[in-house]
């Protein structure tokens, strides 16, 4: 996938596949934001059952690990802006040069 410096001279063919490309990514990055926020949070239960320095290791590294998920989410969803904005305005473009 290209990012948005690389698309310059890019055509509307080549904008339109690279705002699919970033979209897929996008959403499959929500997906795993749900899907694995889900299976990693441990419950207070099983916390409990830990000596108070291994249940807090384990809090801090599940949030550390869930917090990179969502800055990488955010990353990919701030690229697919940029390139779904200049998708779009290169098509407004093509339209007013038409």
């Amino acid at each position: 996938m290209r990012h948005l410096a690389d698309l310059k001279n890019a055509t509307l063919a080549e904008f339109d596949e690279e705002e699919a490309e970033w979209r897929e990514t996008a959403e499959r990055q929500v997906e795993n934001i749900d899907s694995e926020l889900e299976d990693n949070l441990p419950a207070p239960e099983e916390l409990d059952e830990l000596d108070a320095d291994e249940a807090i290791g384990i809090v801090e590294r599940t949030a550390e690990a869930n917090a990179l998920l969502f800055t990488n989410a955010e990353a990919d969803l701030r690229t697919w802006e940029q390139i779904a904005i200049a998708r779009i305005r290169a098509r407004a473009k093509a339209k007013v040069t038409a």
